[in-house]
């Protein structure tokens, strides 16, 4: 990881930037490698930019690939008045070294323009992994797949064990074969979670892992994530259950359910969690005998 702590500073909407001049600019250098994190302000749609910067060693060229996934969350935590809600990420693979990605708060509501300042706070997750190159062919990759006009030599018994979306397309026979409606940033993720590796599911990656599941039709990621949202308490049980039930994960949402308290049960009966895992807390309750009246009156649901 990065950033230990989470990196919080002031942005000044009165300060000039550009990508050249930022607002916030720190550099670490972790085994080697010098990694550089800056935002600054876009001077034709005045959007704020976050820009991540890796600079390493060269791998060996023709037998390894190196490559690092990085998340970032951006948190607007809030003023004396109002308590902003903005919250974004970014996930990708930098792929090769010197190398540096971008991205643009384009959801960021434009009355911070308005605004003399705000905070912000940022926590930066980072992995890096060593990996056969699947730029150049290798003695298990029997298909060449073309992704943002870059060439992928994988195995495609792994892809069709892996994606029914990719077990589908690749069922034509085609070779090379062409992705047109998949980017890098969440392909290269995909592969590696599928070629056995040190990638971890965690509360960083969660959200970027279930969503590249539902984009490639993952069984085996969908199991993963669910087995972290089933066991991991740190986060917590609302944002767990709303995460299980938003990618149709009904065993799971069950399994956080089952592991409540009656007390645990009371409380998140008066959260805004959708209907249907309500209608299971009702039934979890029940099921162990502590009856209606335990639960918030928002939690009774008319059952069909």
């Amino acid at each position: 990881m990065l950033c230990k702590e989470p990196l919080r500073f002031t942005i000044n909407t009165s300060t000039p930037s550009s990508e050249a001049n930022p607002l916030y600019s720190v550099s670490e250098t972790i085994d080697g490698l010098k990694w550089k994190i800056e935002v600054y302000r876009d001077a034709l749609d005045g959007f704020y930019v976050f820009r991540l910067e890796c600079r390493g060693p060269t791998p060996i060229s023709g037998n390894w690939l190196w490559s690092c996934n990085a998340l970032c969350r951006f948190d607007i935590i809030s003023d004396n008045i109002n308590i902003y809600n903005y919250s974004t990420s970014i996930s990708g693979t930098l792929n090769s070294c010197n190398h540096h990605s971008h991205h643009k708060m384009v959801t960021l509501d434009h009355s911070f323009l308005a605004k003399e300042s705000f905070d912000v706070e940022i926590r930066l997750y980072t992995f890096r992994l060593w990996k056969l190159n699947m730029q150049q062919k290798n003695h298990s990759s029997d298909i060449e797949v073309i992704v943002e006009n870059r060439r992928y030599f994988v195995s495609k018994p792994l892809l069709q064990i892996q994606s029914d979306y990719l077990k589908q397309i690749t069922s034509t026979g085609e070779n090379p074969l062409t992705l047109p409606n998949i980017l890098r940033s969440t392909f290269l993720p995909f592969l590696l979670f599928a070629y056995p590796a040190d990638v971890r599911i965690n509360a960083a990656n969660v959200r970027d892992y279930l969503q590249i599941a539902s984009s490639f039709q993952s069984h085996a990621m969908f199991v993963a994530c669910g087995e972290f949202l089933s066991s991991y308490e740190l986060m917590s049980t609302v944002e767990r259950l709303r995460l299980a039930h938003g990618y149709n994960m009904p065993a799971v949402v069950q399994k956080i359910v089952n592991d409540q308290s009656e007390t645990d049960l009371k409380a998140l009966s008066s959260t805004d969690l959708p209907r249907e895992v309500k209608r299971m807390l009702r039934y979890r309750n029940l099921e162990l005998g502590y009856g209606d009246c335990q639960l918030d009156p928002s939690a009774i649901i008319e059952i069909d």
